[in-house]
């Protein structure tokens, strides 16, 4: 991944390195920050931080991104290290979106396959299928969804 892949208005959350290893390590903040911390991963405006972790990690990325731009010591070093962390969250999060998608499609499969759905039921589930094809999903998604449309709609 490029250093212009990174993105300020990303969310990067992944605990785990290709082998899924991780390693554990203690922070300690000023109460109040540590509330205002909770109170941010526990809001549902923010449904990516599952975790006061996920929201750490991302801020650490983030400065990790701002210190890497300086000139200095160890900044190739840490550049790669970066570069080789970044990669690896965008395939992480690349994997989730396609198996969100394939969940979606098979829970609309799933509903669109009961027979014993009235026209109402069924009018519903084809506006929630229109509904989530104007959403941001994998192409292969959308034509799953494409082809339950033609199918029994």
């Amino acid at each position: 991944m490029s250093e212009s892949e990174y993105s300020v208005e990303a969310f990067y959350t992944h605990a785990t390195d290709q082998k899924g290893h991780t390693v554990s390590m203690r922070v300690q903040f000023p109460p109040g920050m540590a509330n205002d911390i909770h109170a941010l991963a526990a809001s549902s405006d923010y449904p990516q931080y599952r975790s006061v972790n996920d929201y750490v990690r991302d801020a650490c990325v983030h400065r990790w991104q701002w210190l890497s731009s300086w000139e200095g010591k160890n900044t190739e070093a840490m550049l790669r290290k970066f570069r080789m962390w970044l990669s690896l969250e965008e395939t992480e999060r690349k994997l989730s979106w396609v198996k969100d998608g394939d969940k979606l499609v098979g829970n609309f499969s799933e509903l669109a396959l009961n027979s014993r759905k009235s026209d109402e039921e069924m009018a519903v589930l084809r506006q929630d299928i229109l509904a989530a094809l104007e959403g941001d999903l994998p192409q292969s998604c959308r034509d799953k969804l494409y082809e339950l449309l033609d199918r029994y709609f």
